[in-house]
């Protein structure tokens, strides 16, 4: 199974996300596909990336979420080679705070 953009699998769960009316139903819908672990990783990496698009170092990054400096890195590698989707929901959300 191959994850593009353009992915007719991917497509279908973005749709299914998309439907939830509130922020409980898509929470539930989360936490039916995925596993805890897999839970905890995204939120772990959303975390990373929201310090880094603050402006914090890796190593602050690191010690704050607790994961290796090379899942940090991870995450700082695809801000620079873009990540505009993440960079797109971001802006939303500071917007709005």
């Amino acid at each position: 199974m191959e994850f593009t953009p353009v992915s007719p699998d991917l497509k279908s769960l973005a749709a299914l996300l998309r439907t939830a009316k509130t922020p409980a139903e898509l929470q539930s819908v989360i936490f039916d596909l995925f596993t805890e672990a897999e839970i905890k990783t995204c939120m772990e990496r959303w975390h990373a990336v929201e310090l880094l698009l603050d402006g914090a170092t890796h190593r602050s990054v690191q010690q704050e979420v607790g994961i290796s400096i090379s899942k940090v890195t991870h995450a700082a590698n695809m801000l620079k080679g873009g990540g505009k989707g993440v960079r797109l929901l971001y802006s939303r959300l500071k917007r709005k705070a």
